[in-house]
Formats: structure tokens, sequence, C-alpha cells
């Protein structure tokens, strides 16, 4: 039996409220309503049994919510670190693959410079050689 409004102000009792409120929480899903309900128990009965166990029903729905935006925030705070992670990865790949060109570079140039130095030395030699002829 889906309930749409309750008077506060009329004949409802703090156990008939609350027993409408309970309705709407766990058959209905509709906690908004079920919360404006028990706030409406505690301050319409502060003296009741059913005073308390809305505190009690308000510190649940409080409680679950917390709990969802737990696990829903749980994927938004491990993707930035997955996205940091992967960078730093990245970073370290590309520094690998760099040092790897340099040094690669650095050896062909110290082949070149040996090649160089070869010829000079070959120069040399055969300059030595031609002014020696003459």
């Amino acid at each position: 039996m889906k309930r749409t409004s309750v008077d506060i102000a009329g004949s409802n009792s703090a156990l008939e409220l609350y027993s409408t409120a309970y309705e709407y929480q766990y058959d209905q899903e509709n906690l908004k309503e079920a919360c404006r309900l028990y706030r409406e128990i505690i301050r319409n009965f502060p003296d009741s049994n059913e005073s308390a166990y809305a505190v009690v029903q308000l510190e649940k729905i409080g409680a679950q919510e917390a709990i969802k935006s737990l696990q829903t925030s749980s994927w938004q705070k491990i993707l930035p670190i997955a996205a940091l992670l992967f960078s730093l990865l990245s970073f370290i790949i590309a520094g690998t693959a760099l040092l790897l060109v340099l040094e690669k570079n650095q050896n062909s140039l110290q082949n070149y410079n040996s090649t160089i130095h070869l010829c000079s030395n070959h120069l040399n030699t055969r300059q030595s050689t031609i002014i020696n002829l003459f």
C-alpha cells in the first residue's frame, strides 16, 4: 500500500508516523520521505519510544549513504593513481629508450673519432713518407 503524504498536524500518533516512515524506508525505498517523517517524529514526539527508534533509523540511513559514497568513490580514487603510475612507467620507458639512443650515438661518435684518428695517423705517415722521398 503506497502512501503519498502524512498529515503531521492531524491525529497521527508517533507509532503511525514511525510505521509510515519505516514503510517509506524499506518497502518503497524512498529515503527522503522516510527521513522527513523520522525528523517529524523526533520533533513532535521527543519523549516517545518511536523518537528513539527514529534516531536509530536516521543513523542507519546516514551510515548506508556514507558506505555507498565510499564504494563509488573508490573507483574515483583508483583511476587517478592508475593514471599516475601509467605516466611514471611511460616516463621510465621513454627515459630508458633515450639513454639507449644516446649510448648508441656516443658509441658511433667514438667509432667516428677513432676512424678520424686512424685516418689522421695514416695521412701523417704518408706525409712523412712523401717528405722523406724528396
